[in-house]
Parts: structure tokens; sequence; C-alpha cells
């Protein structure tokens, strides 16, 4: 279900740039997670500017922790780090299936230079320094493109692109 709704222009900035990944709002729809956001630039008026977001968690208000009764804090999905993990994870799968194979091919190494545990929790860790930096990345430049991540001299490059 698509839900649109009106943002200020200072919060549609912030969501647009990824650094506001959250909307606060009324319980007043039946907000679902999965449900798409189409959320409209208002400055007392529809200035054109609009942009959609999957809600990938709901907070419902109960009175506690500051969140009133009847309202609810939407995380919001953000595309470009959902894109990045989605490539990461197929990237991953081939590493994980034949881990031997992926240690000769991409990383240029004999198989017993790297013991299977290590290359694991390796493989991990550049998962999450890429997806932080991609975050960072995108607060930076305020962009909305990337491509693919590829390895160059076994340093993950973001290289941009395809418009999300």
């Amino acid at each position: 279900m698509t839900h649109e709704l009106k943002l200020l222009p200072q919060y549609f900035n912030d969501v647009e740039n990824g650094i506001k990944n959250f909307e606060i709002r009324k319980n007043d729809r039946d907000y679902k997670v999965g449900d798409t956001l189409l959320l409209r630039e208002w400055d007392n008026e529809y200035t054109g500017r609009e942009i959609t977001r999957k809600i990938d968690y709901i907070h419902k208000g109960d009175g506690q922790f500051g969140i009133a009764e009847g309202y609810c804090i939407l995380g919001l999905q953000d595309p470009m780090l959902k894109l990045i993990k989605d490539q990461i994870i197929e990237e991953s799968d081939f590493a994980y299936a034949d881990f031997d194979r992926y240690k000769e091919e991409v990383l240029g190494i004999e198989p017993d230079e790297l013991p299977d545990d290590d290359f694991r929790y390796g493989m991990n860790r550049a998962v999450e320094i890429i997806c932080d930096h991609a975050a960072l990345k995108q607060r930076e430049i305020g962009s909305k493109q990337i491509d693919t991540i590829k390895l160059e001299n076994n340093t993950p490059k973001i290289a941009k692109g395809h418009t999300l």
C-alpha cells in the first residue's frame, strides 16, 4: 500500500540525502512494514518534489519512551544502502560457496594462506565497513546514484551511475 504524505522542505532534504531515516506520524493510516511512503515536499503548497521510501520498521506509541499513544515512528529504508547490501550479499554468496576458489581467483592468494574463519570474519567486516562508508558518502555528497562496488587493489570502491 502507498501512503501519500506532506513533508516540509527541511525534512524533505534530510530524507532525500539519507540523513533522516524515520518519520514520526499520527498512526491513523494502518501503516505496515513493507508499505511505501510517497513523500511530497510541502511549502504552503506542493513544490513538485517527491520521493518514495519503504517502511522497514514501525514503533507504535503507547505512552512510553516519549511517544504518545496514537502516534508512531516509521523506520525508512535507504534505497542506496539496500542496493549496496544486495550487491555485497550476491558477491558474498559466491565467496562463501567456494572459499578456496574465491581466495585464488579474486584475492590471488593460496587457500591455506587465510583460514576460513578469518576469511568469513573479514568478509562480514567488509560488508559493515562498505555500508557505513556508503551512508557517510551519501550524506557528504547528497548523491542518489551508485552503480557498482568493485575491488581496486583489494580495496572496495563505489562507482556512480544508476539513479535510484
